[in-house]
């Protein structure tokens, strides 16, 4: 079941389906990501317990195989890959530091930018760097505000969205949410259910479930 619900979820948001190992062992972690590394690549792969398959309903398994998938887009990678905002904020800056060499690194910051750089630069294609100096450029003459920790609540907020829609039912979506950790400083359970709800009753939720063809029941 898990295999066919897995294939089923990638399909339907669109991203590319990981290599995916089964293990069992007590760790409590249910999927968790694994970068393998073949031909000097980076192979995202993803490590499923096998207590995830006990006693959990199909529903709960959509949620969660949903709430993962949904970091293997190439804007939520990172969240990923990195969950604290400090190497977030370490990463973005040295994305910008090698196209802009001159750019201004907070002093805090210029060890962990000096050990990022080189292997960043190591691994990124010429043509991807291209690209990068397009959008670095882009970024700096638009002056954001960079407010990792307001972007990582908002990606988690879209996973969890997105188990919602894979799931159908709003009560198996709150009570996944509810049985998650509650980050220091971030949103609380009830403000998260809160936001499922907002969103389960607005045209975009509609909208999303007319295109994959399903009706709300």
């Amino acid at each position: 079941m898990f295999s066919k619900l897995f294939y089923y979820v990638a399909q339907v948001l669109n991203v590319q389906l990981p290599e995916v190992f089964l293990v069992e062992d007590n760790k409590p972690a249910d999927i968790q990501l694994a970068n393998a590394i073949e031909k000097s690549e980076l192979c995202p792969s993803f490590i499923v317990r096998h207590h995830l398959l006990q006693g959990k309903s199909e529903r709960e398994i959509a949620f969660l195989s949903a709430r993962r998938l949904t970091f293997m887009r190439p804007e939520y990678y990172l969240k990923m890959l990195l969950p604290t905002n400090t190497e977030l904020k370490v990463v973005v800056l040295s994305a910008i530091v090698m196209v802009q060499p001159r750019f201004p690194v907070p002093p805090d910051m210029v060890q962990l930018v000096q050990q990022y750089l080189p292997e960043m630069q190591k691994r990124m294609p010429p043509q991807l760097l291209e690209q990068l100096g397009a959008v670095v450029a882009r970024f700096i003459q638009a002056a954001p505000e960079i407010n990792l920790a307001k972007w990582g609540h908002a990606v988690e907020a879209t996973s969890h969205r997105a188990g919602f829609v894979v799931c159908g039912d709003l009560e198996t979506a709150a009570r996944m949410v509810s049985a998650e950790p509650v980050a220091m400083g971030g949103p609380q359970v009830k403000d998260k259910i809160k936001e499922l709800v907002l969103y389960s009753i607005s045209e975009e939720f509609f909208a999303v479930r007319a295109q994959m063809g399903l009706t709300i029941g």
